[in-house]
């Protein structure tokens, strides 16, 4: 009898062992699954893009340059070609003053950064009504251009940057006709429209503009709206690979050129993106790393912070594959 006895609690203590060894393994393969969910939280939906360069002149190559540079970034790391919306003048590439007509270059002085540049609404197609338009997907508001828009739903991300000029209560547009604008109230209200119509799951928004800091007073964090702006309330934002004459410090663009061919900002994102694995660095890392690189301003957060611990993949794409070549859309 003793020995059955023996035996029946050996046998209880092993039954209670794997009982607990299996509520310790259902538990670590929850968080397993938590934290995969969280890491990819952009599975069931897509990926799409809106770029505008706000101005009108052949001096301010930098800004189309910013846009041909991270459309560029977007495409080689899985965008759809059609899922990326540009506004431009569309002005420097084909200006007699560009040493290199017919070209863009950026941060990396020996690429092409206009080639295969959609032009979707340029010069007088580039106004706030049709952006307005392209970002809530009202196709029967669009005037011109491509008819492209962004055809998001409540499972999609969205990344919106916008570099060009700013002032108290707007920023330019590209429509040198109607020197048009976007008032900052009027885009806050679209996003907010664009958030109640479920027409996002997150957002992440760029801005390289004078003046910019204060578009994230305009933007509740319950919106899911993540911002970057180049600077504070009432700062203005500097160029960057600016000719040598100009007395800014290097680096410097090619020597025939008389404009600057990147904002500081612009430059200090896209290097980051395209130096590291987007799979594996945070809004929040490319945040710290920007804001050192950024010395003439002082880079600044905004909107729902919490979407800073987001991978950038989530909104640029996985750059692991980048080799400065692209698809069509497949």
């Amino acid at each position: 009898m003793g020995n059955k006895k023996l035996k029946k609690m050996k046998k209880g203590k092993n039954n209670k062992t794997k009982y607990f060894i299996g509520i310790a393994l259902a538990l670590f393969c929850c968080y397993q699954m938590v934290h995969f969910l969280r890491e990819n939280e952009n599975l069931n939906g897509e990926k799409w893009a809106i770029q505008v360069s706000g101005s009108v002149g052949y001096i301010d190559y930098r800004h189309e340059a910013d846009i041909a540079h991270a459309y560029q970034i977007l495409r080689i790391n899985g965008y759809k070609e059609s899922h990326v919306v540009v506004f431009m003048a569309d002005v420097a590439a084909g200006h007699g003053n560009n040493p290199r007509r017919g070209t863009l270059i950026h941060s990396d002085k020996t690429r092409d950064y206009y080639a295969g540049l959609p032009k979707d609404y340029c010069a007088d197609n580039a106004t706030q009504d049709n952006l307005i338009a392209v970002l809530l997907g009202h196709k029967l508001k669009i005037k011109g251009g491509s008819g492209k828009m962004i055809k998001t739903g409540p499972n999609d991300q969205i990344f919106f940057f916008y570099s060009g000029h700013g002032g108290e209560d707007r920023f330019q547009m590209p429509s040198p006709r109607f020197r048009s604008h976007i008032k900052k109230s009027v885009l806050a209200n679209a996003l907010k429209k664009k958030h109640a119509d479920g027409g996002y799951k997150s957002m992440v928004v760029y801005i390289n503009s004078c003046l910019a800091g204060d578009i994230g007073m305009k933007i509740n964090p319950d919106l899911r709206i993540y911002i970057l702006t180049c600077g504070a309330k009432r700062e203005d934002c500097l160029a960057a690979y600016c000719n040598k004459e100009k007395g800014l410090k290097p680096p410097y663009p090619p020597k025939e050129y008389t404009v600057c061919v990147a904002s500081e900002f612009g430059a200090a994102w896209m290097e980051h993106c395209e130096e590291t694995d987007t799979t594996k660095v945070t809004l929040q890392q490319q945040f710290e790393t920007v804001k050192k690189r950024v010395i003439n301003s002082n880079v600044t957060q905004h909107g729902d912070l919490e979407l800073a611990k987001q991978k950038l993949s989530v909104y640029f794409g996985s750059s692991k594959h980048m080799n400065f070549a692209y698809d069509n859309d497949g």
